[in-house]
């Protein structure tokens, strides 16, 4: 897993009878930028014209999730492609920055949960509705993930809250 100090290359194989228009989408906390992927063998993309496109992500810090996507664009009929499919939410390329700050015998699980969400939660904290968030386990990325507090009515109203967590 990437660390605070590492730029992470990301590579795609992108095939087109023209040379295509390849970007590398970036998502940190809900500001997105866009790197030009290249085929030129300079950019952890192999050699260079070998259809592999590649872009450095600069280095973030510590406890961050890196979402991202390729769109590549055809450059004579200008149609476009993204992977994933960014109109899916429920699939997504991440990755998890982390420095092993925290030391424990016990997994270590992190989750993002928007405070738009959270407040949902707290307003009727009896609820069973799940609101979405994100989870993060030994590195992997796991978005669009159901939270909510569980336990009896008078424990949901606890400082300490009990969670129930729902994948899809």
């Amino acid at each position: 897993n990437p660390t605070s100090i590492d730029s992470v290359t990301i590579t795609a194989k992108v095939t087109d009878n023209q040379t295509p228009s390849v970007l590398l989408w970036v998502n940190v906390a809900g500001t997105v930028n866009s790197y030009p992927m290249l085929d030129d063998g300079l950019h952890g993309d192999g050699e260079a014209g070998d259809n592999i496109y590649g872009a450095v992500i600069p280095a973030k810090p510590s406890q961050t999730i890196v979402r991202y996507w390729v769109e590549a664009t055809d450059t004579i009929t200008g149609r476009k492609r993204q992977q994933p499919n960014i109109k899916n939410p429920e699939t997504t390329f991440g990755y998890f920055i982390y420095d092993n700050e925290v030391t424990s015998n016990f997994p270590l699980f992190f989750w993002q949960i928007p405070q738009a969400n959270l407040n949902t939660l707290n307003a009727n904290p009896q609820s069973d509705n799940y609101v979405k968030g994100i989870l993060v386990y030994n590195g992997e990325v796991f978005d669009q993930v159901g939270f909510r507090y569980r336990g009896s009515p008078w424990t949901r109203n606890w400082p300490k809250k009990h969670w129930k967590v729902q994948f899809n």
